[in-house]
């Protein structure tokens, strides 16, 4: 048995920083938590609208940016820092592995060496086929906060998965 408390991720906002010399680097994150906890990660609150976030991230972030007005780009020297990297945290993920397997022996006929079988497996993955959410990857449309998928996580992971393997051995 597999359980994860989820995977942590960091609200953002669709622009990159531009340092003194013009460069983009990095993302540029919320400047404040404006606080009212988000619901559980749980994964029937990250499948509603607007995953642990209703209402829309906007409702839970100042989003407020200073623009260089020479540069006419977000600036990191205008900008104060901002929330935490990875503060949030993603869908929980739990699964059930199983494997069931069964060796036979074979006659030995002298061709095959001195104790040939044939082993039977079958591997059952998320042997439950409980709905596990994607994690937030760095570009998912899901962790920028003026979206307004905010919070939905991108995809689902494999459902059940059967899987049957034969060896033979000589």
């Amino acid at each position: 048995m597999t359980h994860h408390t989820g995977f942590p991720w960091t609200a953002r906002l669709g622009q990159g920083l531009r340092g003194p010399n013009g460069n983009f680097f990095g993302p540029i994150r919320p400047t404040l938590f404006l606080g009212g906890a988000p619901s559980s990660n749980s994964n029937d609150n990250f499948i509603r609208r607007n995953g642990i976030f209703p209402g829309g991230g906007t409702q839970y972030f100042s989003t407020a940016v200073r623009n260089d007005p020479v540069l006419n780009a977000p600036t990191f020297q205008l900008n104060p820092p901002g929330i935490g990297r990875n503060t949030f945290r993603g869908p929980k993920y739990t699964s059930l592995d199983m494997s069931v397997s069964k060796r036979f022996g074979l006659p030995n006929l002298g061709v095959l060496g001195e104790s040939p079988n044939l082993d039977i497996r079958f591997n059952f993955f998320n042997i439950t086929n409980k709905l596990n959410l994607a994690n937030f990857q760095s570009d998912s449309a899901g962790t920028f906060v003026n979206n307004p998928n905010f919070g939905e996580p991108v995809g689902a992971l494999a459902g059940r998965v059967v899987e049957l393997q034969l060896r033979f051995s000589f």
